[in-house]
């Protein structure tokens, strides 16, 4: 770990002081504004209404993303190496390669905040689902955790819970695959380049 963060971040616990107070919620307010933005830009979506349910599910690494993008701006202008260095850090622990017990604490603290829901009694932390665009053929893949209902009922004003409906829309998109299928791209997807992943 680098000398420039010890004061700062030790271990992946130490995460939660940039999620404490209102801090949770406007993390996940910057996270819906961003998921607008990429689907209107690509035609993809990090966030995607469940088929059955009246919940939405939000890709954990887009969320991750956002988090160092957040941690980031809170030290660029003080010190943009502890800003480089914490953003670089938060990657290493919470992101693709980071431990399974470091996503899952990121998730339950999340959850506490009130704007995911944890799955910590069960054996996985995301939903892995891989999606075609109905209208632009684009693939992708999903590590869902589910959004707060209640967050998006009491937190988001009536523009961005339109916004939600609209780039989280499930039929604007073909279900292809659930669980670890939907990583196999090979077998099931002959350009498996033309798969995308927020991880």
């Amino acid at each position: 770990m680098s000398d420039h963060i010890r004061e700062f971040y030790t271990n992946p616990m130490d995460v939660v002081q940039f999620l404490d107070n209102d801090k949770a919620e406007k993390l996940m307010l910057y996270v819906l504004s961003k998921a607008y933005m990429f689907h209107a830009d690509s035609g993809m979506s990090p966030v995607v209404k469940a088929e059955k349910h009246e919940m939405y599910l939000l890709d954990y690494y887009f969320l991750v993303q956002a988090l160092c993008e957040h941690v980031f701006g809170l030290f660029e202008k003080s010190d943009p190496k502890i800003a480089l260095a914490m953003k670089e850090r938060i990657i290493l622990d919470f992101g693709k390669d980071g431990e399974y017990k470091a996503k899952q604490l990121l998730v339950d603290l999340l959850d506490y905040k009130g704007v995911v829901y944890s799955n910590s009694d069960k054996r996985w932390l995301y939903t892995l689902k891989r999606y075609k665009g109905a209208f632009n053929e684009k693939r992708f893949v999903i590590s869902g955790v589910i959004i707060d209902g209640n967050f998006i009922k009491n937190s988001l004003d009536e523009a961005m819970k339109l916004r939600l409906e609209k780039f989280g829309d499930c039929r604007q998109f073909v279900l292809e695959e659930v669980g670890r299928k939907a990583l196999q791209f090979q077998q099931t997807v002959p350009d498996s380049r033309s798969v995308f992943s927020f991880c």
